[in-house]
């Protein structure tokens, strides 16, 4: 399958010195990236504000690239980015599956999944071998009870929550793949400019 992961931020956000302290890479998404291509999975990175990209721009990306699956990370500052990115992406390749994860949905989950149909799957706490999961089982409903950390709506349109999802052994997780970043890791600022 095609993946693409990203935090959907399409603007530099600024600290109370001015500072541009948002720029690092996400080490989630690099170890979700390393599991998928492990697998045999195409999977891209993209990093809008590194690459100076906009949401007309992200959603064309995807698009244009007949992505198959889109993996967004958030926090609670990025979530109105994610919902404008899924709907669009929903808007214009109606078959891509959107699964969401990140801090912001601690506690709200259930409630995201209902309020946006645009939003296919979303995972609550550790989430690095959920997307793996998901293909292995090829999205067949009948095995998302097994699956820690997924929300998902039932056969019936219902929204279940299988709890929260843990990794049980962080030291078998793969490094991050950090040659699939969009820029080397020397373009990151991990401190103020």
């Amino acid at each position: 399958m095609k993946i693409i992961l990203l935090k959907p931020n399409f603007s530099a956000h600024k600290g109370f010195l001015g500072s541009n302290y948002f720029v690092l890479p996400n080490i989630g998404i690099g170890i979700i990236a390393a599991i998928l291509s492990e697998e045999g999975h195409e999977v891209i990175i993209k990093d809008p504000v590194l690459e100076g990209m906009d949401l007309e721009d992200t959603v064309s990306f995807i698009v244009d690239n007949n992505i198959d699956i889109l993996g967004l990370t958030t926090v609670s500052m990025h979530y109105e980015g994610a919902i404008q990115l899924a709907r669009e992406v929903k808007r214009r390749r109606q078959g891509i599956i959107t699964i969401l994860g990140g801090p912001h949905f601690q506690g709200i989950g259930e409630e995201c999944l209902k309020k946006n149909s645009f939003f296919d799957y979303i995972c609550i706490g550790e989430g690095d071998y959920l997307i793996s999961e998901l293909i292995k089982c090829d999205f067949n409903i009948d095995c998302f009870s097994a699956i820690s950390g997924l929300v998902y709506r039932d056969a019936s349109g219902k929204v279940v929550s299988n709890g929260m999802g843990i990794t049980a052994d962080m030291d078998k997780l793969p490094l991050p793949d950090y040659d699939n970043y969009p820029l080397p890791l020397s373009a990151y600022t991990p401190c103020c400019e």
